[in-house]
C-alpha cells in the first residue's frame, strides 16, 4: 500500500514542480495515514500527473488540500477541485479534521519562512532559525540555527529537522512547536544498532533531543545521573532487562517524573502486567511506528500516563 501524500510529493518531484506553486500539503481528510494500492495507483498516475502539472502551468498557487468523499479522496488547490481519485483508498489511524494550523495560512513561501522565525523568535530570545534549502533543484529542505549555520554548511549540513517540499501542514506544526516550546529530553536503550538508530531517527524528526544506551546497565548508569521527561527501554537487552532497569529506578526513586515506556514483542497481557507492575507506564509493541512515538511524547506533555 503507498501513501497517497508520497505520490503527490513523488510526482511533484518527478515533474520538477518547485516553488513557488505549492507551498504544502493540508489533510483534511480525518486520517493520518490514505492508502492505495499500488495497482490501483497505476490508472489514476497519469491522470493525477496532469492535474498537478496543469494546475502548475496556468501558475494555480496555493495549498494542496485531500479532502475524503465517501470511501475516497478529492485533491483540491485551495477551493478548486483539480483531482477525483474515484478509487477506493484504505484510510488508518482517524483524526479530528479541523483546519487548526491557521499560523500556516500564508501566499507565499516568504511569509511561511517569516511565520516559523516569528514563532522561533518567541522562544529563543533572539536566536533566528530560517529554512535552507539542501539542493534548489531537490525537494528536501533543512531547518538550521542561524547561529551555528556556517560550521553546518561547511560540514555535511547536518540538520535539526527536515522535511520534503511540498511540506504536509502537520510537519509545519511539528516544527513550529518543537521550536516554540522546551524540546522533551528523551533517553532511549536498545540493544539493536538498527534499532536504536532507527527510533532515534523518528523521535528526533517528531521533534525531540535522545540520549542513546546500548544495553539496561548503561541506560541505568546515565538515569543515576541524568533526569528525562520520557524514557524508552527495550525489553530484552544483554546485562539487565528494560522492566527490571526501570524495577531498580522505581526501588531507588530514580526519574520517578518520567513517562517509562517498554518496547518488546510480548502479546501475552500477563507479561505485560508484569513490565507494568516493575515501573513501567507504557508498553509499545515492536517494531514500534513514529505514529506510537509521536502520540507517546504528547501524552508525556499532558503527563496522562495511559496506556497507548
Amino acid at each position: 500500500m503507498l501513501n497517497i501524500f508520497d505520490v503527490i510529493r513523488n510526482i511533484i518531484a518527478e515533474q520538477k514542480i518547485i516553488l513557488p506553486s505549492f507551498f504544502y500539503i493540508k489533510n483534511l481528510s480525518g486520517y493520518h495515514q490514505c492508502l492505495l494500492h499500488p495497482s490501483k495507483l497505476e490508472k489514476l498516475l497519469p491522470g493525477l500527473s496532469e492535474a498537478l502539472v496543469n494546475a502548475h502551468k496556468k501558475d494555480i498557487r496555493g495549498h494542496l488540500c485531500l479532502v475524503k468523499k465517501n470511501n475516497s479522496l478529492v485533491l483540491k488547490i485551495n477551493s478548486i477541485v483539480i483531482f477525483n481519485f474515484d478509487e477506493e483508498c484504505e484510510f488508518v489511524s482517524p483524526y479530528s479534521a479541523v483546519e487548526s494550523q491557521q499560523q500556516c495560512e500564508v501566499e507565499t513561501v516568504d511569509e511561511l519562512i517569516e511565520v516559523l522565525e516569528l514563532n522561533c523568535n518567541q522562544a529563543y530570545s533572539g536566536q533566528d532559525w530560517k529554512w535552507q534549502w539542501v539542493d534548489m533543484n531537490s525537494n528536501k529542505l533543512n531547518v538550521v540555527n542561524i547561529i551555528p549555520v556556517n560550521t553546518k554548511l561547511n560540514a555535511d549540513f547536518h540538520a535539526d529537522y527536515y522535511a520534503f517540499y511540498p511540506f504536509l501542514d502537520s510537519e509545519i506544526q511539528t516544527v513550529i512547536s518543537s521550536l516554540s516550546s522546551s524540546m522533551l529530553n528523551v533517553l532511549l536503550a536498545d540493544d539493536s544498532t538498527v534499532s536504536l538508530l532507527t527510533t532515534k531517527a523518528m523521535i528526533e524528526n517528531i521533534g525531540a533531543h535522545v540520549t542513546t544506551a546500548e544495553n539496561g546497565m548503561q541506560a541505568l548508569a546515565i538515569c543515576q545521573k541524568e533526569d528525562f521527561d520520557v524514557i524508552i527501554l527495550d525489553e530484552k537487552m544483554p546485562e539487565m532487562f528494560g522492566s527490571d532497569v526501570f524495577f531498580n529506578m522505581k526501588s531507588n526513586n530514580l526519574n520517578s517524573k518520567s513517562l517509562k515506556a517498554i518496547l518488546s514483542g510480548v502479546t501475552n497481557k500477563k507479561e505485560v502486567d508484569g513490565f507494568i507492575n516493575k515501573g513501567a507506564d507504557i508498553h509499545l509493541d515492536k517494531p514500534v511506528t513514529k505514529l506510537k512515538l509521536q502520540k507517546l511524547l504528547e501524552i508525556s506533555k499532558q503527563k496522562k500516563f495511559d496506556v497507548l
